[in-house]
């Protein structure tokens, strides 16, 4: 009796290497394999808007990135002393609004470079799951 499932993968025709560009977004584990990427020193960019469990999220994140569309005010929300985004992780949270907006701006304008010049993407979503109502 055999338990096991044999599959074929074929080999990569573009492999990473010291020369790729490594874009790694998503769950945490992202955010681990991307810390070891740069651990051992390869070109990564980890996580620019932290740990984004779900695919929505991540799809919004990389199609404002796309557009370049820039966080405003009514981006953010005040609450507990600090101003947050739903859109970001809240290790991105600010004390200062305009200085949660420059970041969070900076941080797109260095993703989009980051996303046109990359040669390889990580993706990994979390264990959560999005609802998404459509409006017909």
């Amino acid at each position: 009796m055999n338990f096991t499932t044999k599959i074929s993968i074929p080999q990569n025709t573009k492999p990473i290497d010291y020369n790729s560009k490594i874009v790694s977004l998503g769950s945490c584990f992202a955010e681990n394999m991307g810390d070891k990427l740069l651990y051992y020193k390869f070109q990564t960019q980890v996580n620019p808007f932290g740990i984004i469990f779900n695919p929505v999220s991540i799809e919004k994140l990389i199609e404002r990135v796309v557009l370049q569309r820039f966080f405003t005010k009514d981006d953010i929300f005040f609450f507990n002393e600090r101003w947050h985004c739903y859109e970001v992780h809240s290790e991105l949270s600010d004390a200062d609004a305009e200085v949660m907006l420059s970041k969070l701006n900076r941080i797109l304008l260095d993703t989009q470079k980051q996303l046109q010049q990359a040669t390889h993407f990580i993706i990994t979503y979390g264990t959560s799951w999005v609802y998404r109502y459509v409006l017909s």
